[in-house]
C-alpha cells in the first residue's frame, strides 16, 4: 500500500473500559451475576460505534428516539432509550455493539468504597440520577430501600446523599434513573489560600513595595463574566463582599447583569439563581474577596469588617481585596453536558468610562 494510504487499524476499537471494568464486545458484554443485571423495562444501554465518531452517525440515532447522555473510551455512548429500540439500533450503520447498561457499572468499584466515610456499619454515598430523571421519584425509591437520606439535590440532574449499608449497595445502583452510586467526598476549602501561593500579599502592602501605596484595588473596578455571582439578591449572602471602610457596610458588587447573544451548539440562559451562581461567585471570591468566609470558619471574621483591614491575615483573600466587581452571568449547557457556554457577548458594565467593557472570562 503506498505510504500516503497507511492506515491505523484501531486495534482497541471494541474495548469498553466502565467504572473498573474493561471487556472486548467482539465476545459480548462481561460476566455480571444476576442481581447486578437491569431489570428488562430500564431504559439505558450502551451503543458502541465502529470508530471514530461522526455527526451524522449519532444523528441517525436520535432521529430513532436514542438520547445520548455521555461517552466512554472507546467509541462508546451511555444512551436512553426504549428497550423495543435495541434490535433497531444494533442493525443500524456503525454501531458495532449495543448492550444493557447493567446496575454493575453503576456502582463504584471496591477500591473506591474502601475510602468512603463510615458512621458505625453505615457508608456515606452519593446517588447520582441521569439528567431528566425526576427527584421525587428518586427519594420515594431511595426511602424504600431503607437508606438515609442526608441531602436531596432537586434540580437536574438530581442528586442524594445517603446513609447506606453495604448490603444495600446492590438495590441502590438497580434503582431506575441512577447513573451512578459512589463515596461522598466531603468538601474540602482548596482555595483559601490563593494570596500566599501567588505572594500578592507580599506586595500588596506600602510598607512592603516600592510603590509607596497599597495595592489592594480600592477604587478600581474589576470586570468578569461567568455562570453568575451570589444570586444577584440586593441582600448579600456572601459577606466577602461587604465593604467596612469607616464603620459602614457597603456592597461591593457594582453592576450584575445578564449577558445575551449564544452562538449554537450550546443553549444559553441568563438566569442567576441558586442553582447556576456556583461558579461565578467563588471566581468573584478569588479576585475581590475580602476572606470573610474562611475566617469565619476560625472565628476570626472581626478581622475581614474593620473600618480599616489590613489583609494580612491572608486566608481567602482576592487578589484585590478592595476593589469593586462588575459583573455579567451568562451560562448554559452543551449536548446534556455542564460545559460553559460559547461565544456569550457580555453587556456594557459601569467602569470609569461608559465606553468600559468587560472582556474577562
Amino acid at each position: 500500500m503506498p505510504r500516503g494510504r497507511v492506515m491505523d487499524l484501531l486495534g482497541e476499537r471494541t474495548i469498553i473500559s466502565l467504572n473498573g471494568r474493561v471487556w472486548d464486545t467482539r465476545q459480548g458484554e462481561p460476566a455480571i451475576a444476576e442481581r447486578q443485571r437491569s431489570a428488562a423495562a430500564d431504559r439505558y444501554f450502551l451503543i458502541q460505534f465502529y470508530g471514530p465518531v461522526k455527526d451524522e452517525w449519532v444523528s441517525a440515532l436520535e432521529e430513532l428516539g436514542v438520547t445520548f447522555l455521555g461517552y466512554h473510551p472507546n467509541y462508546a455512548f451511555i444512551v436512553r432509550m426504549e428497550p423495543g429500540l435495541m434490535g433497531k439500533v444494533q442493525s443500524s450503520h456503525a454501531v458495532q455493539w449495543v448492550g444493557r447498561y447493567h446496575p454493575a457499572y453503576r456502582l463504584a468499584t471496591e477500591e473506591e468504597l474502601a475510602k468512603a466515610q463510615t458512621e458505625g456499619s453505615g457508608l456515606a454515598l452519593n446517588i447520582r440520577a441521569f439528567p431528566g430523571e425526576d427527584a421525587a421519584a428518586l427519594q420515594s425509591r431511595l426511602e424504600a430501600i431503607g437508606v438515609a437520606i442526608e441531602w436531596l439535590w432537586s434540580s437536574d440532574p438530581p442528586l442524594a446523599r445517603v446513609w447506606a449499608q453495604r448490603g444495600q449497595l446492590d438495590e441502590l445502583a438497580a434503582v431506575p434513573g441512577v447513573y451512578r452510586v459512589e463515596p461522598y467526598d466531603a468538601a474540602k476549602l482548596v482555595n483559601d489560600g490563593a494570596s500566599q501561593v501567588m505572594h500578592t500579599s507580599d506586595v500588596r502592602e506600602a510598607s512592603r513595595n516600592s510603590l509607596l501605596q497599597d495595592l489592594t484595588g480600592a477604587g478600581q473596578i474589576g470586570g468578569m463574566v461567568d455562570s453568575g455571582l451570589d444570586d444577584n439578591d440586593s441582600t448579600l449572602l456572601h459577606k466577602d463582599f461587604y465593604d467596612w471602610t469607616g464603620g459602614v457596610q457597603t456592597s461591593r458588587i457594582a453592576a450584575a447583569l445578564a449577558g445575551s447573544g449564544c452562538t449554537k451548539p450550546c443553549t444559553c440562559y441568563g438566569q442567576d439563581d441558586a442553582v447556576s451562581s456556583g461558579h461565578g461567585t467563588h471566581v468573584a471570591g478569588s479576585i475581590v474577596g475580602n476572606g470573610y468566609s474562611s475566617l469565619l470558619q476560625r472565628n476570626l471574621q472581626d478581622q475581614a469588617r474593620t473600618s480599616d483591614p489590613s489583609f494580612d491575615y491572608a486566608w481567602a483573600v482576592g487578589q484585590a481585596p478592595e476593589a469593586r466587581i462588575a459583573f455579567a452571568y451568562v451560562a448554559g449547557g452543551l449536548a446534556n453536558q455542564q460545559a460553559p457556554c460559547a461565544g456569550s457577548v457580555p453587556p456594557s458594565l459601569p467602569g470609569r468610562a461608559s465606553t468600559t467593557r468587560a472582556h474577562a472570562m
